[in-house]
């Protein structure tokens, strides 16, 4: 999985866990998801009363999100886990995205070209001074 990126700029992210088949349809899990950082000096995690959990960027480096529970709805245990790799760098001195700034617009009626019979014909106007 590539890593995903995230600037110190940013304070908290909000996610949603979701346990999903091998054909990518939602599943069900047994008991609570675990959601741990391999490092907490760089990326923290909180579980909400909601279910979601909140990540909090507190330095630069590297760390994995580690994500975790039981696949086995009945008494047996089935682990299922699944990395998620980032990187938090930082916000102040390097760039994290782009801003596009429109500078001018041309209407297309304004590009349009007058015809080889317009060019061609004077104008009634111009027909009755000669």
């Amino acid at each position: 999985m590539p890593i995903k990126k995230l600037s110190t700029s940013i304070l908290t992210l909000i996610a949603s866990v979701a346990a999903l088949t091998q054909a990518g349809v939602l599943a069900a899990i047994d008991g609570d998801i675990s959601v741990v950082s391999s490092d907490p000096a760089v990326l923290q995690v909180e579980p909400l009363d909601d279910g979601t959990f909140k990540f909090t960027v507190i330095g630069v480096g590297l760390a994995t999100i580690t994500v975790s529970g039981d696949a086995d709805l009945g008494d047996g245990v089935k682990p299922v886990s699944q990395d998620f790799s980032f990187e938090v760098y930082d916000g102040a001195s390097e760039a994290d995205h782009f801003d596009l700034a429109l500078s001018q617009i041309v209407r297309k009626d304004e590009l349009e070209q007058p015809t080889a019979e317009a060019i061609e014909q004077p104008a009634e106007e111009d027909t009755a001074a000669i």
